[in-house]
């Protein structure tokens, strides 16, 4: 079951692919602030490429997501 608000699901998703690493990193923070399931891929991503984003904060967000059965 999803939770939260739908529109901010929606700007925390798309804050993960924008130009600035600054801008990835917070959003990064916040999906796993709001355990957003959906954000696993991107933030997987980011894990693999320190440019893309802070590694602490991105690993801390991927631990803080639900686990998968």
């Amino acid at each position: 079951p999803q939770r939260g608000d739908p529109r901010a699901r929606a700007v925390i998703l798309r804050g993960l692919s924008p130009w600035s690493r600054d801008t990835r990193t917070l959003s990064a923070v916040a999906a796993g602030r709001a355990r957003l399931e959906e954000a696993r891929a991107a933030l997987l991503g980011m894990a693999e490429d320190e440019r893309r984003a802070d590694p602490n904060a991105v690993r801390e967000a991927l631990s803080a997501l639900p686990a998968r059965p």
